[in-house]
């Protein structure tokens, strides 16, 4: 929870995934991934694993990461700067930076689940095929 606490709580986390996504969705690079996506759905989401991830008690309610991802070919290079944009953000919201460093390293723990291999998490039953729980 010291880490929620850093940023503001649940409403500090919900203004950088905010900011996030629609960076995210902007971008020359990625952004055509989210044209069809239901936004404020997947800002919910994106808040949910991140709170979980920083000790929030938050339950994730997507997929599996695996299974959300499923449907794109996503490259080791989209997935790069998908991860440099949330630097870009954790940084200028003066994320502190062992948090920052720890959510990248997260989130680089993801790379094969979403471009399709396995997971490096500590989270691995958000990433594997089947149900998603809220196990810690």
């Amino acid at each position: 929870m010291e880490a929620m606490a850093a940023m503001g709580g649940l409403e500090g986390l919900r203004e950088i995934v905010n900011v996030f996504i629609d960076r995210v969705r902007k971008d020359v690079m990625i952004g055509f991934f989210f044209d069809q996506v239901d936004i404020p759905r997947l800002k919910e989401l994106e808040l949910q694993f991140a709170a979980r991830h920083l000790g929030a008690g938050v339950a994730y309610q997507g997929r599996p990461l695996h299974a959300a991802h499923a449907a794109h070919h996503i490259f080791d290079g989209q997935f790069n700067r998908r991860l440099q944009i949330l630097r870009e953000v954790l940084e200028e919201h003066a994320v502190p930076e062992a948090i920052r460093e720890g959510w990248l390293a997260h989130n680089q723990g993801l790379r094969v689940a979403v471009t399709r291999g396995e997971c490096l998490t500590g989270l691995e039953e958000l990433c594997r095929p089947g149900e998603a729980t809220d196990k810690p």
